[in-house]
């Protein structure tokens, strides 16, 4: 009798073992004697209770962490509908595909900006008897970079249309004077430490053979004849720079029939 009744009490705690082990975390065994085996009893619901704390928890914490994932996921898609939209407002300022091809026929744009939006931007003018055409490359990326390429196309438009505008020279100049106007930098100190701006390409073309350009820390490419033609740009962006500001210079070039700028 004394043997069942062990194999009985021994059987009980495996059985309730096994179910604790298949998830089922109710388990509780009624402790009658206090010997080993009424010991193990108790350290086995001792151990339930434990698992069971523990497993209410981690069932606590991830409904937390499932919440927290639901936020980020609606803060992300929020910030990508307005990048999206940003996008939008970005590709409008630049010129339709029909406006390049009318005034560059044999022409072809590549943009890819690396984020939805970036600083990388194009610009077309035209002003009586030429074709005024920017590439510039503004500082930061994303959306940093998108706010200055905005700026900076503004002032391009504005410095194109002044009854004073002369060459590429000054249009880059009055545009560097504009940027630090509108960023509100007043004091020399602050200016030197500034870095906004753009590196940039400008070109003047009277429609036929002359062309005149100015180059901001990116070359002018010239391929003639199968044979590749570079000028080095100035060494300073348009807008703020390290150290002092100098003039931009002007170059002219006369195009031969068969040129690819």
């Amino acid at each position: 009798i004394l043997s069942h009744s062990i194999s009985e009490r021994v059987k009980q705690v495996r059985d309730a073992a096994l179910k604790v082990g298949s998830g089922d975390l109710s388990q509780h065994i009624n402790v009658k004697v206090k010997d080993e085996i009424g010991e193990l009893a108790e350290a086995f619901n001792g151990m339930v209770e434990d698992l069971d704390e523990a497993n209410r928890s981690i069932k606590n914490k991830t409904k937390a962490l499932q919440k927290s994932y639901e936020l980020i996921d609606q803060y992300n898609t929020d910030i990508r509908d307005s990048l999206r939209y940003a996008q939008n407002i970005q590709q409008a300022m630049l010129p339709p595909k029909t406006r390049i091809l009318g005034a560059f026929p044999n022409s072809f744009i590549i943009h890819l900006p690396k984020d939805i939006v970036s600083g990388d931007f194009y610009w077309l003018k035209e002003i009586p008897g030429h074709i005024l055409f920017c590439v510039g490359d503004c500082t930061g990326h994303g959306v940093p970079g998108a706010f200055m390429s905005i700026i900076c196309n503004s002032l391009l438009e504005e410095a194109s249309i002044k009854e004073d505008c002369q060459g590429t020279n000054q249009i880059f100049a009055d545009v560097r004077t504009g940027l630090i106007k509108a960023l509100e930098v007043d004091s020399k100190e602050e200016i030197d430490q500034q870095k906004e701006g753009m590196d940039a390409v400008l070109i003047k073309w009277n429609k036929e053979f002359l062309l005149e350009f100015s180059i901001a820390y990116n070359p002018f490419v010239l391929i003639r004849k199968g044979e590749l033609i570079e000028v080095k740009p100035d060494k300073q962006p348009v807008g703020f720079c390290l150290g002092k500001r100098a003039h931009f210079t002007k170059h002219q070039m006369e195009l031969q029939k068969g040129d690819v700028v």
